[in-house]
């Protein structure tokens, strides 16, 4: 199943079970994959056989139901019109997207084919995969936030096409050609990291870029090292910090700067790596909200801040597997003073509950760092403990 007219999000996965009037429909978003959810269903004729799937249902219905911030929902589908019936397999069109959507029938239990699925897009996290396809060298980047492929044959430019995980490895919504072959599904063994293209001999061998490290290595406590200016400066402050990855793996919190907020990094698969942007944290009693900026200190002791949506930080790894360390690596510029200077610096600072910026939290308001400082200057690692 494809939402979104240019298949921006990828495929997913949905089980559905037709009894004469009703369908239990299952889904690999599910919190608990035995769970499914019942519904009407009907057939219909609207310039040829349509099946809809037209009464409330949570799973069905999670791409098409318009929430406040997506007034369209994901532009997902619960119409759609019959294009063939075969014994093994019917194709349908999303009446509102357009796109292909295939079913074919389970041969095992709903629980068990979303177990699988589940578990190869949770197992296997590479970056990309490369080989030779009919005499022509093919490189394949994953990008997971989106589930998109972009793939690069020879010398040509790249095209990107989106994708989705099945019980045995993963597939593109439309094949991409190399010479005679159509690269369009691949089984794959999540130990060895090869992709095995479906109807050839031909593989693809996975792997990741160099510092890339799973989420797991960002789970545990660390020392938040700051007031340090290089490597060579051993005058320096630590914090003890806990990070905790989220269910979803897409983000990591940090605690331990306060009890009121924890700090949010954003997670890539593709890269293996942890970026930090400016956050709104938490709202105080008054109504106004408490926020995460990017400062930067000069070497004159003049500083300024940014509340800008771009990144303000990647982490780098220092490449050591016994006392890994994670530098903060400043990614946007700022000049106090004239003197142009990248992020460095925790911030905090008030907006107001009419979203005008105010200045930074009191010191007697709870929600500084530490309950005392409202900057934790020249943040220069995490080191894992």
């Amino acid at each position: 199943y494809y939402p979104n007219s240019s298949q921006s999000y990828g495929g997913f996965t949905y089980t559905v079970k037709f009894g004469e009037e009703s369908a239990e429909v299952g889904f690999e978003f599910a919190a608990d994959l035995s769970t499914t959810v019942s519904s009407l269903y009907k057939m219909g004729n609207d310039s040829g056989p349509m099946l809809s799937f037209d009464t409330n249902n949570d799973f069905m219905h999670y791409f098409a139901t318009p929430s406040s911030s997506l007034y369209q929902g994901y532009g997902g589908d619960f119409e759609f019109m019959l294009l063939e019936v075969e014994s093994d397999h019917v194709k349908m069109m999303g009446r509102r997207s357009g796109n292909t959507i295939m079913m074919y029938p389970l041969e095992e239990s709903s629980e068990s084919y979303l177990e699988k699925v589940v578990a190869m897009s949770d197992n296997y996290i590479i970056s990309g995969a490369k080989g030779t396809v009919g005499g022509q060298s093919v490189d394949i980047a994953f990008d997971y936030s989106y589930q998109q492929a972009s793939v690069t044959v020879g010398e040509e430019d790249p095209t990107t096409v989106a994708f989705m995980f099945s019980g045995t490895g993963m597939s593109f919504y439309k094949p991409v050609t190399v010479g005679d072959v159509e690269l369009s599904e691949f089984t794959i063994d999540p130990e060895t990291e090869i992709m095995s293209v479906v109807g050839t001999s031909y593989t693809l061998a996975g792997y990741h870029p160099e510092g890339w490290r799973p989420i797991s290595e960002f789970d545990g406590d660390f020392w938040l090292i700051y007031e340090r200016e290089s490597i060579e400066d051993m005058d320096y402050d630590s914090v003890a910090v806990k990070l905790t990855p989220a269910a979803d793996k897409q983000s990591v919190a940090m605690s331990g700067l306060n009890d009121n907020y924890d700090i949010n990094f954003t997670y890539s698969l593709s890269t293996g790596s942890l970026s930090l942007y400016y956050q709104t944290l938490d709202t105080m009693s008054d109504g106004s909200t408490v926020r995460l900026c990017g400062g930067a200190l000069n070497v004159n002791g003049y500083f300024s801040y940014t509340w800008t949506t771009r990144v303000l930080w990647t982490l780098s790894w220092n490449g050591d597997e016994t006392n890994p360390e994670y530098c903060f690596e400043g990614q946007y510029s700022l000049s106090p003073q004239s003197i142009t200077t990248t992020v460095n610096s925790f911030v905090l600072c008030c907006w107001t509950s009419s979203g005008s910026r105010g200045t930074y939290p009191t010191a007697d308001s709870g929600w500084r760092f530490f309950d005392s400082s409202y900057a934790l200057w020249n943040v220069y690692s995490l080191k894992k403990m």
